[in-house]
């Protein structure tokens, strides 16, 4: 689930050829809202769950396997 402050960091604009002028009026203010908002939460998370990963699969090659 993403939060709110990472759905700030979406947005979806269409601009024609001619609009140089709002282009970069909201590149602008995009730019300046992702500095507030400061590095993602997503890539923390998803850090997270590589590392508990690979602790599960480092965890699961300890355990000895018995046959029958």
């Amino acid at each position: 689930m993403v939060g709110k402050e990472e759905r700030e960091r979406i947005q979806m604009m269409f601009f024609s050829a001619a609009e140089g002028e709002r282009f970069r009026q909201l590149t602008t203010k995009m730019d300046q809202t992702i500095r507030r908002l400061g590095p993602s939460k997503i890539r923390l998370y998803q850090q997270d769950a590589v590392a508990k990963a690979a602790a599960k699969a480092a965890k699961a090659k300890e355990k000895p396997v018995t046959g029958k």
